[in-house]
């Protein structure tokens, strides 16, 4: 509470306050934080509460709390939550949504990157998400931005940035709806593959 009060002095305003690990409500008095949470944000010094998550089961285990927003890991090649109603359900709990590793960590925008042992049976699904896109004439970060951006309950997507080349590119990247359904045969399940924690 300490802390949060002299963020918000240094920043004025604190829109978020995230959560980054579901498990930390597990190991401490979960019920403590959410009432500190909720204490804060009534009091106006915070103006929502999230959570970033990795997988449906965090998900699922948080659905009865008073977040504003969840973070979620989704992109063409990590389709997971699609299939699931891990989505809708998040949008009938008035909880929005904000798409992150939009990019897969990066790897979707540098196909020629030397990937490690362990992640190396990445390289099918980022040659065939490379030759999607060229097959329809446009960049990896179009085709990786505008699939995020084509699923309806999605209400943001947080993108990372090496230099403002990149973030020139991004923010200019024309909106073009596309059908996600022509996507599924680049999909992986495979979560040691997807979650950054275990690379």
């Amino acid at each position: 509470e300490k802390k949060i009060y002299e963020t918000q002095k240094k920043l004025q305003n604190i829109n978020f306050f995230y959560i980054h690990n579901p498990s930390d409500l597990n190991k401490h008095n979960s019920d403590k934080i959410m009432l500190l949470l909720e204490k804060l944000k009534n009091n106006k010094i915070i103006n929502k509460i999230g959570c970033s998550v990795y997988n449906k089961n965090e998900i699922d285990n948080l659905i009865n709390f008073p977040f504003d927003n969840i973070q979620i890991p989704i992109n063409i090649i990590d389709q997971r939550l699609l299939d699931t109603g891990t989505l809708e359900n998040l949008k009938k709990n008035n909880i929005e949504i904000y798409a992150r590793s939009i990019f897969l960590q990066g790897l979707l925008l540098n196909p020629n990157q030397q990937l490690p042992k362990n992640l190396l049976p990445l390289k099918l699904y980022i040659s065939n998400f490379n030759k999607k896109a060229h097959y329809l004439g446009i960049s990896n970060i179009e085709l990786a931005l505008n699939f995020v951006r084509s699923i309806k309950l999605i209400s943001k997507c947080i993108v990372g940035v090496q230099n403002y080349t990149q973030f020139k590119e991004i923010i200019r990247t024309p909106y073009k709806k596309i059908n996600i359904n022509d996507f599924r045969s680049i999909r992986c399940d495979n979560t040691k593959l997807l979650d950054p924690r275990n690379w």
